[in-house]
């Protein structure tokens, strides 16, 4: 008839059954405190007493039942009664003795800033029946930095694996009066705690599960069905913050009843949230410079959160030009945009972690170079993100490589200049021309008119020939070393004619030593007709053209050891210090009959000891090309096969 003092007394017995695990005995116990509570018209306590026997397993299902019906019609009275009690407005009850966490199973133990963290939530529901769940929330606090690493959370093989912890064995001895010893005995202290029993007098005082902060926490996304037994479910939210975090409490609403954990599984991971960097990069695939060049500014933007008018700012080095490029769906006639050193992409609306590729298109000048070495460029990129400019090197190999040679006819000079292929591109060549600022000097352009597109590859060369003519007073004293420069312009063949855009090439060459200062001539006389096996006579002229400092030459005779025989001595040294020419006659023998090339005379510059205090013995000096014509260079003699009569003599 006093049920405020049974509700005290049923409390302490209950929390005493509860730590010394007497379920059925506690079971019962709830019992008599929902009978007292229903007469003392405790709508909270009621309906929250009503929601644990519910879920008593040790109670038979019909009772469970009855006392489930009983908890969904005292929600409803709470709602009718929020406005009068306050302790209705909430309702917090024990999460553990209504569910049971079976498992906290984090997608990713590493979440990169504004992704979701998904968590899946495996409960076991005590209810006899589904019950519907406003609201599922798992909290989550920051906690100091730990390392995630699988190394540090489990042991790794070659540990051993420990059984249990180690007991506190103590030595005990029993002595007597006379401090002999009467006994030893081991001793182990209990390490758990003995339930105290308490009376109603010495009662603990009722405290409630704590909430904890939910400001950060993962959610389910809508209403939940729980059916009785194991249910499984998954949690989300975007996370917002960077650090190390561990899940605290979980929160399950049932309509004006919050149910809360006092704790959750062991075994639950820590995870990081982590901020993912922006990135900035260039693809592109064997650079060619003098033609345009495809390449894709690719956008990562990881975490990073972009104005909504974002740019990017492209800066090429010297030599170097971008433009973006043109659109698939663009006309033919339309025009298009001009190669820029400074070049601005448009960043609009772009989301974090999207990627995006832009479409460009490179230019790079192509110097006039005589080898195939790359041409080293960079690109600076000026991005949202940072405030530092990222440098993307490029390097472009040349499309053409152009060289110089300088040819003799008598006293007439030449110039040839060869432009070779070096890449797969088709180009087209026009309006080649070579110029000289030098005073007294003339080039005469002898190539014959284009008639037809001039396309080069990398399997076929163009040359062009220039004549190179010197007043003689000014031929190599005032002018030993001559610049010439070649310009043309050229464009890729593959680009349609009305859209072709012709690039200038030029280059520079250094002509020097290009007077003629000795000439050569060979002549091949035979007694009678020239014959195998027939000594013939070899008669050389070497003539001075202009005057020079160097006296003393030495000639050389090279033959071809299958088609001449050197009677005699190949070489000599002669001096032209008084004379203006030399004759030298040699014997010469044709091993083989047919048109063969005359021996090939090779002149060079005689420095003997006695000139040079730095040298102990006497040197040759070769001349460059250009000082040293030989005018029987290419000529061809006749020579007819012995009879069987001829002996060689």
């Amino acid at each position: 008839n006093e049920p405020q003092k049974a509700v005290n007394f049923f409390t302490d017995v209950l929390r005493e059954l509860k730590s010394e695990n007497w379920h059925y005995l506690a079971s019962q116990t709830l019992l008599d405190l929902a009978s007292c509570y229903r007469k003392m018209e405790d709508n909270v306590n009621y309906t929250k007493t009503c929601s644990t026997i519910a879920c008593c397993q040790d109670l038979e299902l019909l009772v469970r039942t009855f006392y489930f019906d009983e908890f969904t019609k005292s929600l409803k009275t709470l709602q009718s009664v929020r406005n009068m009690d306050i302790n209705a407005l909430s309702v917090i009850s024990t999460l553990e003795d209504h569910f049971q966490v079976v498992n906290v199973v984090l997608d990713s133990t590493s979440i990169v800033q504004d992704d979701f963290i998904l968590v899946t939530l495996e409960l076991e529901s005590n209810f006899p029946r589904e019950l519907i769940a406003e609201q599922v929330l798992l909290s989550f606090e920051m906690n100091a930095k730990q390392s995630l690493e699988p190394s540090a959370a489990t042991p790794t093989a070659n540990t051993t694996k420990e059984v249990g912890s180690k007991l506190p064995i103590i030595l005990h001895l029993d002595y007597k009066q006379d401090n002999t010893l009467a006994g030893s005995t081991v001793a182990c202290d209990n390490r758990a705690k003995q339930p105290v029993r308490r009376s109603s007098s010495t009662r603990r005082k009722i405290s409630p599960t704590q909430r904890s902060d939910f400001t950060n926490c993962v959610s389910s996304e809508s209403r939940l069905v729980l059916q009785p037994g194991r249910n499984t479910m998954t949690l989300k939210t975007k996370a917002t913050r960077v650090g190390t975090w561990s899940f605290r409490q979980l929160s399950i609403q049932v309509d004006t009843v919050e149910f809360l954990s006092e704790s959750l599984p062991g075994k639950t991971n820590n995870f990081e949230t982590i901020t993912k960097a922006s990135v900035a990069t260039m693809n592109f695939v064997n650079l060619v410079a003098g033609v345009e060049q495809p390449v894709e500014l690719v956008v990562s933007a990881g975490s990073f959160r972009f104005p909504k008018d974002a740019t990017a700012t492209i800066r090429c080095s010297k030599n170097l030009k971008m433009r973006i490029a043109a659109a698939a769906e663009e006309a033919p006639g339309e025009s298009r945009a001009p190669f820029e050193k400074e070049l601005i992409v448009q960043l609009t609306d772009f989301a974090p972690f999207e990627k995006r590729t832009i479409a460009l298109e490179a230019i790079c000048d192509l110097p006039g170079k005589r080898e195939e070495r790359a041409i080293e460029q960079k690109v600076s990129l000026q991005v949202p993100w940072s405030r530092n400019e990222i440098t993307i090197p490029l390097h472009f190999m040349p499309a053409l490589i152009a060289s110089c040679r300088l040819h003799s006819s008598g006293a007439r000079k030449f110039l040839q200049v060869v432009l070779k292929g070096v890449s797969d591109y088709r180009l087209v060549l026009r309006e080649a021309r070579m110029t000289c600022a030098a005073e007294g000097v003339t080039i005469i352009d002898i190539n014959p008119p284009e008639q037809q597109e001039t396309v080069m590859s990398k399997a076929l060369s163009i040359s062009y020939l220039y004549e190179f003519q010197v007043e003689a007073l000014k031929a190599e004293t005032e002018l030993p070393i001559i610049n010439v420069d070649f310009r043309m312009r050229f464009a890729d063949a593959a680009v349609p004619e009305e859209r072709r855009n012709y690039l200038p090439y030029s280059v520079t060459f250094d002509v020097m030593d290009y007077t003629t200062l000795f000439t050569i001539c060979a002549k091949v006389e035979p007694q009678e007709l020239c014959r195998v096996n027939s000594v013939c006579h070899l008669n050389l002229r070497i003539s001075k053209v202009h005057d020079n400092p160097y006296a003393d030459l030495m000639y050389e005779v090279l033959t071809d050891q299958n088609m001449w025989a050197v009677v005699g001595r190949t070489a000599g040294v002669i001096s032209m210090e008084e004379v203006e020419s030399h004759s030298i006659t040699l014997d010469v023998l044709p091993l083989t009959a047919g048109f063969l090339p005359l021996p090939n005379i090779r002149l060079s510059k005689y420095i003997s000891a006695n000139k040079s205090k730095n040298d102990t013995h006497s040197r040759l000096q070769p001349f460059p090309p250009g000082q040293i014509y030989n005018s029987t260079k290419s000529m061809q003699i006749h020579v007819l096969a012995s009879t069987n009569n001829d002996q060689p003599q």
